[in-house]
């Protein structure tokens, strides 16, 4: 008898990433996480540095994100949800950062 993956992966009837296909949502979502950290870490080092212009950007992939993360809660898919949050909190950052400097 084979065991259902949330038989090997669950207990007490919480299922822990029993799905492989959600194993490569989390990688998918921290490879593009990872891609992004140095723009966004040397973009909070150095904000002189960064164009006005892409205040507007960044903003919009910040709502674009949070909105990415509503769903991913409302329908239970955690890469989604998790990717997404840090996302926007990245942006939120440099937009804070980019209005402190505008100030």
């Amino acid at each position: 008898m084979l065991l259902e993956p949330a038989e090997i992966f669950g207990h007490a009837g919480v299922t822990i990433l029993a799905n492989p296909l959600e194993w490569l949502g989390y990688a998918a979502g921290a490879t593009l996480a990872v891609s992004g950290m140095p723009k966004y870490l040397r973009n909070l080092k150095y904000p002189a540095q960064i164009d006005h212009s892409e205040l507007s950007h960044y903003a919009l992939i910040a709502l674009g994100n949070t909105t990415w993360s509503v769903y991913g809660v409302l329908s239970g898919i955690g890469p989604v949800t998790l990717f997404c949050t840090i996302n926007a909190i990245m942006h939120a950052a440099l937009i804070v950062q980019l209005l402190r400097q505008r100030a």
